[in-house]
């Protein structure tokens, strides 16, 4: 992932200015981390509405992510004292968000438990990464103020999904208030004049009506959305399986046709991020 490229555990001292760059993946692997998590609870009421929920089960369901690092945290710490920092982190991002999307489709109270509790697990990992390549890249120097942009990480992720998540919940619920048909939970989200799933002439319609009202290019098509979409899910460091997910790919090699297409992105960030890159 590129974010975790930057992560690097032994400073090169012709570099200094890459710890900036060390401590701003830093500090987003700890935003993203917590925006996950503190979602939920921005979520919290919608969650008890649509899932016909008591107080007492949406408050469980909340604490079910933070129970799990309160019997994981001491384990990663040892883990990121004798393991690389960038694997921890990279594992604890996949255990952190792929629970998510099969929590997503959950239909029983108790397995969305489960899942969410393995997804604070993965939070156990993602949430003091960063501590011991920050520490070594700023030692001798400015480290009390790198260790608190870095935690600042944390209120920032959270800020930022209870500004963005709520609203997006109340969009999609003024939406399924307004469609005239009854959309079951294991129905498409967005449906035709006859309550059937979209189909890919109806979007292609709709976008060439658009392409000649904004002028816009003729490659300005679903699929261009579709590739972009992907393309940039990947380049800010997204998981593969979890990009599979959201495209709704049967099989992962369909969506590793991506990481090829990212590959110049990623060179140009290597040579103008990497120590030890040439030119």
């Amino acid at each position: 992932m590129p974010l975790l490229a930057a992560l690097q555990d032994k400073p090169v001292q012709d570099k200094p200015a890459y710890r900036w760059l060390v401590l701003a993946a830093a500090t987003a692997a700890q935003a993203t981390a917590s925006f996950a998590l503190l979602g939920l609870a921005a979520l919290a009421g919608f969650l008890q509405r649509d899932f016909n929920l008591t107080a007492a089960e949406t408050g469980l369901l909340i604490t079910a992510s933070y129970a799990a690092p309160l019997f994981s945290l001491l384990f990663v710490g040892d883990l990121l004292d004798r393991k690389s920092e960038r694997l921890i982190i990279g594992v604890g991002a996949v255990v952190l968000f792929v629970p998510f999307v099969f929590a997503a489709a959950s239909r029983h109270y108790a397995v969305l438990l489960a899942w969410l509790f393995i997804a604070g697990l993965g939070y156990s990992a993602t949430q003091p990464g960063g501590s011991k390549s920050v520490s070594a890249w700023f030692r001798g120097g400015r480290l009390g103020l790198a260790m608190g942009i870095r935690q600042a990480g944390l209120p920032l992720g959270g800020a930022v999904a209870a500004a963005i998540l709520p609203a997006v919940a109340a969009a999609i619920g003024d939406y399924l208030a307004a469609c005239p048909h009854e959309l079951k939970r294991d129905s498409p989200l967005f449906v035709g004049a006859r309550g059937k799933a979209l189909n890919a002439r109806q979007i292609q319609g709709e976008m060439a009506k658009l392409r000649l009202m904004l002028s816009l290019d003729a490659r300005a098509t679903p699929h261009a959305l579709r590739h972009s979409f992907a393309t940039h899910l990947l380049g800010e460091g997204a998981d593969l399986r979890a990009i599979q997910e959201l495209l709704g790919h049967a099989s992962l090699s369909t969506t590793q046709r991506y990481t090829a297409v990212d590959a110049a992105r990623l060179a140009a960030v290597y040579d103008k991020a990497h120590p030890r890159a040439k030119g």
